[in-house]
């Protein structure tokens, strides 16, 4: 439960979502995402820059900071 609230309060850095990362670097972020999401996993590993990108920021900014997620997707991923 603790990680949960952790999870959803986390406001993190919309840089480390830069697609254009090399894919070396967008897997390694990906594997240091938390075991307790493999949605979201699952969706960064998937070899698109894009599903990395918004994969990134709904990791980066849990759903308590709603509008720090979006602006992450419009202003990196968009």
């Amino acid at each position: 439960m603790a990680n949960k609230l952790l999870s959803e309060n986390k406001s993190g850095d919309k840089d480390k979502c830069n697609p254009a990362q090399s894919e070396a670097d967008r897997k390694s972020y990906c594997k240091a995402i938390p075991d307790n999401a493999p949605n979201l996993i699952a969706d960064c590993m998937s070899g698109t820059v894009w599903d990395f990108c918004y994969a990134c920021c709904d990791n980066e900014f849990g759903k308590i900071h709603e509008l720090e997620r979006k602006d992450c997707e419009k202003s990196v991923c968009d």
